[in-house]
């Protein structure tokens, strides 16, 4: 199976309202389970899953404070097939799914 690559980047100073309403945005997203990242020319569109990976991450230094906020998550929900074959006896399949 080919996978896409598909990669979005955006980066601006913004005031903490502009902030507000990006975060309201991803929330609408979230709750419609679609989410679409747009800018001059690059554009990504994903569709969200019910389980999502989230990191949370802070960092204060002197000068400087640093949070970051992930999400992540698998596009393939169909899972990997676990085969267990015991010697001798029948194979017996589990699915694993990953976040």
């Amino acid at each position: 199976m080919t996978r896409q690559k598909n990669e979005f980047s955006h980066e601006s100073f913004q005031d903490r309202e502009s902030i507000v309403r990006y975060f309201e945005s991803l929330s609408e997203c979230f709750s419609q389970g679609k989410l679409s990242l747009a800018s001059d020319d690059e554009e990504i569109a994903v569709d969200i899953p019910g389980l999502i990976r989230f990191d949370v991450r802070a960092k204060s230094r002197s000068d400087r404070v640093q949070v970051i906020l992930k999400m992540s998550w698998k596009t393939d929900r169909r899972g990997k097939d676990l085969k267990v074959r015991p010697s001798g006896g029948e194979e017996t399949k589990a699915t694993e799914t990953d976040v």
